[in-house]
């Protein structure tokens, strides 16, 4: 991880390649937009990389034109993309034994089997010539920095990601937006994250050879079923309020009243600076002072796309062109790209004559539901399962476990395997006193019957718990560890046990491979 103090000297000796382009990666899709709103949309992807290819192009006569030409024409060959290994997820590992103010066990629980051990991936063979680019928007500024106490680069996450699906065979292109908060795991890590996390567990925003970006790809690629993704474009929140900036504002009538870090915005037409922007852009929580029916990533996504059509009517007025220079500084250091510049120029080309019927959007539906003290997006997997082959032509396999069902039984289990763990030394100690009282040769030193009852039922629940973790019934698993924990609060009791029993489990914090500051 690079100091969050020190950019690295070179992104392009990292292989991170920061690119003058596409502030279309900090817009959210989660909703359709009339017609004319998606056509507005779309030229602002290519906007700013038109104007320096129209720019080089110029003075080249015919060889430019000849160059113009074969990127507008022959996008598809000049990307390769290949097939990206996908390690199989992982669950977070269970607390060890002793864990949490406990003694260490020595009758271990058995192991419990691993719910996404099954989600290994073989890429899917596509028949149709489709390009997956992974548009991503980084909530880093430098002003976030020290909020909170958070340390602002390695606490930036991938809040906004959407896969953009280029179909040369059908010449359409598919905008599919991956829910910020939804809840799985990331590819090769251990532990359940939220998907914004993807980046931080690749090592973030200035990991060396673009490792936190890549994670954001395989973590795409895992959610289309191993289609692989390859490319990325990534901007931070800097890059909009510099290029807000650079076009002189932005007129806009405010629809909202809201206060974001000292400053306040109310209701009517204003003439926005590039931080006002910004701020109105972020904003989604009550405690800014928005009304009930205004907070919420759902309405934010609303506002944010009204917004940048009016970036983009600014961006066409006369005189923006000569701008082109501090367009183009609003983007330095600011958004990094796998993509070469004659790739990205290609692409604009090519899009730009695509018709707006062409371009459809997405978003993989799912529903909001609180665990482990956070508010998590649970994908319907069967909605999923069906968008995937609307746009690829394939069918992959549903993740059972990353459904909300299948989450709360992941839960359950680890309340299971904590119950179990906790009351290791008490088993343990059980289990000596029975043999003790089995080799006795006087009555008094053997067990009483309120004894041997209550050993009987503990050791029955016991068995019983772990045979349930797993088990495709939460009420069942829920049901035993209540029983369990009721006959081992009675058997400490009976036995004289001292050690202390922790029922509480450990956070997400704790048990996942990789911190994340979700704060």
């Amino acid at each position: 991880m690079v100091d969050k103090h020190v950019r690295p000297e070179s992104d392009a000796e990292n292989g991170v390649r920061p690119l003058t382009t596409d502030i279309e990666a900090f817009r959210p899709e989660d909703f359709e937009e009339e017609l004319k709103q998606r056509k507005k949309h779309k030229r602002l992807i290519f906007l700013i990389v038109l104007l320096i290819v129209l720019i080089l192009l110029a003075g080249a006569g015919t060889a430019g034109y000849a160059y113009y030409t074969k990127l507008k024409t022959q996008t598809s060959s000049l990307f390769n993309p290949t097939p990206v290994p996908t390690a199989a997820p992982t669950r977070a590992p269970e607390p060890a034994p002793g864990k949490a103010g406990t003694a260490t066990v020595t009758p271990e629980p058995t192991p419990t089997p691993d719910p996404f051990a099954a989600y290994v991936q073989t890429p899917p063979v596509l028949e149709q010539n489709i390009l997956n680019i992974l548009l991503i928007g980084v909530d880093y500024s430098a002003e976030r920095e020290t909020w909170k106490g958070k340390d602002g680069v390695s606490a930036a996450h991938a809040d906004v990601m959407i896969v953009l699906a280029v179909n040369f065979d059908n010449n359409t292109a598919s905008l599919i937006s991956l829910p910020r908060d939804t809840y799985t795991t990331i590819p090769g890590v251990s532990g359940i994250y939220k998907l914004n996390a993807a980046l931080n567990c690749g090592g973030g925003i200035y990991a060396a050879n673009d490792a936190g970006f890549k994670k954001c790809c395989e973590a795409a690629s895992f959610w289309l079923g191993g289609i692989p993704v390859d490319y990325y474009y990534a901007v931070t929140m800097p890059a909009v309020k510099g290029l807000v900036d650079a076009i002189g504002g932005v007129d806009y009538r405010l629809e909202i009243d809201f206060t974001l870090n000292g400053r306040h915005y109310s209701k009517g037409k204003k003439h926005m600076n590039g931080q006002a922007v910004l701020d109105y852009l972020r904003v989604r929580k009550s405690g800014s002072g928005l009304e009930p029916g205004q907070t919420g990533d759902p309405n934010r996504v609303n506002r944010q796309k009204k917004m940048l059509v009016a970036i983009f009517d600014q961006l066409k007025k006369k005189g923006n062109i000569l701008k082109i220079a501090d367009i183009l500084a609003a983007f330095d250091g600011q958004l990094f790209t796998n993509c070469s510049f004659e790739q990205t120029a290609s692409l604009a080309l090519y899009g730009s004559s695509m018709p707006s019927s062409n371009i459809s959007m997405h978003s993989m539906e799912g529903d909001m539901h609180s665990m482990y003290r956070w508010n998590f997006n649970f994908v319907k997997q069967s909605k999923r399962v069906q968008l995937i082959k609307k746009i690829y032509g394939v069918t992959v396999p549903e993740y059972p476990a990353l459904s909300y069902a299948g989450a709360q039984i992941t839960q359950q289990t680890r309340i299971a395997n904590q119950y179990i763990n906790t009351c290791g030394p008490l088993t343990e100690l059980m289990l000596e006193k029975r043999a003790a009282s089995d080799a006795a040769t006087r009555d008094e030193d053997r067990f009483t019957d309120t004894q041997m009852n209550h050993f009987t039922s503990y050791m029955d629940k016991l068995e019983k718990l772990k045979d349930l973790r797993s088990t495709s019934s939460t009420g069942k698993l829920k049901n035993a560890c209540a029983a369990f924990k009721n006959a081992a609060l009675k058997c400490r009791s009976v036995f004289g046990y001292t050690g202390e029993l922790v029922w509480t489990v450990p956070t997400l914090a704790d048990m996942n491979e990789i911190y994340v500051d979700f704060r």
